[in-house]
């Protein structure tokens, strides 16, 4: 019931919506779990942002034109759920993620809605997709949600100055061997 909550969210993230800032949050909650929390998320994520197939097809194609809506869903949100259930830990899923959304924007079938760069239609990082395309965009939201899951400052900071980039971990400090008096030979 939770990952379909949260598949809910996620939805409410994209446009139409105004609330593509709070992907990241909703992201951070789902880079957990395996097969059933995907497809659970999958299946609120797409009955949510597809809810509008049904109408605009039975427009076009007469009444029989809404009996796709199902099997599209469920076909999405197993993607989801094999995504969850092939992708161990964090790195693996964002790539998968990544990889996943390329891959639905292939040939003839392609389907480019629910990619989650999109929510950065409103946000100043959007220029960036002059760069990578949506693809670079739903990359940024991830890793912004893999920092918030982790707790890494650098995820939410504005930029270089205020700590934006990782810092080293603090450790047992050693002293260069040329300063040890050992001698190279």
């Amino acid at each position: 019931m939770r990952a379909f909550l949260l598949g809910l969210l996620l939805a409410l993230t994209l446009p139409p919506f105004p609330l593509g800032f709070l992907a990241p949050l909703v992201l951070a909650l789902l880079l957990k779990g395996g097969f059933r929390e995907g497809f659970f998320a999958g299946l609120g994520f797409w009955g949510l942002h597809l809810v509008w197939l049904p109408q605009s097809f039975a427009q076009n194609f007469g009444p029989w034109g809404a009996v796709p809506f199902l099997p599209l869903v469920l076909v999405k949100a197993l993607s989801f759920g094999l995504l969850f259930a092939l992708t161990p830990n964090a790195p693996m899923r964002i790539g998968g993620w990544v990889l996943l959304e390329w891959l639905t924007e292939q040939g003839e079938l392609a389907f480019p809605w629910g990619f989650l760069g999109y929510a950065l239609v409103e946000a100043p990082g959007r220029v960036l997709a002059a760069w990578g395309g949506v693809y670079l965009l739903s990359l940024l939201v991830l890793l912004v949600a893999w920092g918030l899951r982790a707790r890494r400052p650098w995820a939410s900071s504005p930029g270089p100055s205020s700590g934006s980039f990782p810092s080293p971990r603090p450790g047992p400090r050693e002293r260069p061997s040329w300063s040890r008096g050992t001698s190279t030979p």
